[in-house]
């Protein structure tokens, strides 16, 4: 859809199954645009992908590569689940994770964000608002559900034309 609109779309294999700690994962986002030589860029991510790409807007991108991001379904507040996950890459949910606290202290950025979310999200019970972003809060329930959502696509598209 974004490339049928004559917006270049870029798909960042590296991050791959998502395992890896956020600053990592962040690190090889910043090193893929600085490869490609890329500005005015839009980043899109669901869940985790939306606090790699804060994470990479905030405290990795001194030339101000990335314009905005779209995040679906992104636990910016961290998850009451987290505690419970039995693996490590899913603990960095919790709300007091030091990357997740502090990407939470990083108000600027939010200017920049647009979050959708589902008014009932299965993974994040408390929601994806973030205070100072615009808010796309859509009534359905579900954490993969929304990306199919046609309101999805049109929050995608209206941050991509820059309306």
């Amino acid at each position: 859809m974004l490339h049928d609109r004559g917006h270049p779309v870029h798909v960042l294999t590296v991050l791959r199954h998502n395992l890896k700690p956020v600053p990592v994962s962040a690190e090889e986002v910043m090193a893929y645009l600085d490869e490609h030589d890329l500005h005015r860029v839009l980043v899109l991510a669901h869940s985790k992908g939306g606090l790699i790409g804060k994470y990479a807007m905030t405290r990795l991108d001194p030339h101000g590569r990335i314009d905005r991001m779209v995040a679906v379904s992104t636990p910016f507040a961290g998850s009451k689940y987290a505690v419970l996950a039995p693996v490590r890459h899913l603990r960095v949910f919790r709300a007091a994770d030091p990357v997740l606290a502090g990407l939470a202290r990083e108000l600027d950025a939010n200017t920049r964000i647009t979050s959708v979310y589902a008014v009932f999200d299965t993974l994040i019970p408390g929601g994806s608002e973030l205070a100072g972003a615009e808010n796309v809060r859509l009534d359905l329930g579900g954490h993969f559900r929304i990306l199919a959502d046609r309101r999805t696509a049109a929050a995608v598209l209206r941050a991509a034309d820059g309306d």
